[in-house]
């Protein structure tokens, strides 16, 4: 018997005038949000795959006739001497709530249901949680989306779109790498305003000539570049 609570389901260029210093295994961005997707652009708003709970499980011994050469009653048709002796069985994809569980034994021992009766009542259970569970999923990732596709709006409404999305490319070749690039797609950080005007600003830092001391007899940080009048 599965205890716990139901599932619910279901190398590119450096950027121009620094030296790429950064993780050289980052690779060329490709995933889903608006910093990684190759060519840009806001992104449909795309449903996914819904996983189907087996709403047939548990009734294997439902529709079993009763053996007329035996004279022992069916043991489905039987009330369990004990509530423990409730034998239920659930797919594979399915854990129940233990105290819940032990209350529906209970309360069908009292109310004196056959097994195979309360079998079937487990199973509709486990049907209905499953397509709750379906429809929860497919509330959230619709609100993630109209969210992406919204914020991305937002990003393309920028003049500088087009340049600050290559300065935000151009870092993310020098400096990142596929664990960024997922946590971006993952997070929706890649897609969200503030974040992409962050990026930009730091895109833009690492593009300038003097970044790692070519017209200065110093080596600048990216405090330097970002912030030039700091300290003056």
């Amino acid at each position: 018997m599965d205890d716990g609570v139901l599932d619910a389901t279901g190398g590119g260029e450096a950027s121009g005038g620094g030296e790429a210093s950064g993780n050289p295994q980052g690779g060329e961005p490709d995933g889903e949000s608006m910093m990684t997707r190759p060519g840009g652009g806001n992104k449909d708003a795309a449903g996914g795959k819904d996983g189907k709970a087996d709403d047939k499980a548990g009734e294997k011994d439902g529709g079993k006739e009763r053996d007329k050469d035996k004279g022992d009653k069916d043991p489905a048709d039987k009330v369990p001497e004990k509530p423990d002796d409730y034998d239920l069985k659930f797919s594979a994809k399915t854990t129940v709530d233990k105290e819940l569980l032990g209350d529906f034994r209970k309360a069908a021992h009292e109310m004196g249901i056959s097994h195979g009766k309360a079998q079937k009542l487990a199973a509709m259970y486990e049907a209905h949680a499953a397509k709750a569970g379906e429809r929860a999923d497919e509330a959230q990732r619709k609100t993630i989306e109209e969210a992406r596709a919204k914020w991305e709006g937002e990003i393309e409404k920028s003049p500088a779109f087009t340049q600050e999305r290559e300065h935000i490319r151009s870092a993310l070749r020098q400096y990142g790498d596929p664990e960024l690039y997922d946590l971006l797609d993952q997070t929706l950080l890649g897609s969200h305003p503030k974040m992409w005007a962050f990026m930009a600003k730091v895109g833009k830092a690492l593009a300038e000539p003097g970044f790692h001391g070519r017209n200065s007899g110093r080596e600048r940080s990216a405090a330097d570049v970002l912030y030039p009048n700091q300290g003056k």
